[in-house]
């Protein structure tokens, strides 16, 4: 029994060392977690910009196929109106 009781005292400062380093680990795993969903929030907010950037660009792309649609018709139109007019206007 005394064999026991020393063996048992000799564990205790390993034990204890054991559970400090799980109580720093556990801390260390506490942070990485905290700083892991900051990171989360900021991909998601960056991922929310790309999609907004992306939906300025094809409206963008929309009014430019427009406007340039446009200038191809008056390109036309325009020398239909002055042949139409002919010198008589001037």
């Amino acid at each position: 029994m005394a064999d026991a009781s020393e063996s048992a005292e000799n564990k205790i400062p390993q034990l204890e060392a054991m559970v400090g380093k799980d109580v720093e680990m556990k801390k260390q795993l506490e942070t990485d977690v905290k700083n892991h969903e900051a990171d989360r929030e900021a991909a998601k907010t960056s991922i929310a910009e790309a999609h907004a950037l992306g939906e300025k660009e094809a409206t963008v792309a929309t009014a430019s196929g427009d406007l340039k649609t446009n200038i191809a018709a008056l390109a036309k139109a325009i020398p239909a109106i002055e042949e139409g007019m002919g010198s008589g206007f001037l």
